[in-house]
């Protein structure tokens, strides 16, 4: 699938983020790391579209929600 010009905006947002994430919190971080999640965000966009940001990552999101509060399930 060719990547979406509509996909620059919100690809150029999560970029940013994680660099700051990076930034932040290198110890855990890391630069390389960094630039892995980036790549496969990048990846991920242009195989998926938007369907990624509207429903893969709220899902991921939940289920990390629930992780992070000790909640046995998850859905």
């Amino acid at each position: 699938m060719v990547p979406s010009k509509s996909l620059d905006v919100p690809f150029g947002i999560i970029a940013a983020l994680l660099c700051d994430a990076q930034t932040l919190h290198g110890q855990v971080f890391t630069l390389k790391a960094c630039r892995l999640s980036t790549r496969k965000v990048k990846k991920r966009l242009a195989l998926e579209g938007m369907g990624f940001l509207t429903k893969t990552l709220p899902r991921l999101g939940k289920a990390l929600d629930r992780a992070l509060t000790n909640q046995d399930k998850l859905d």
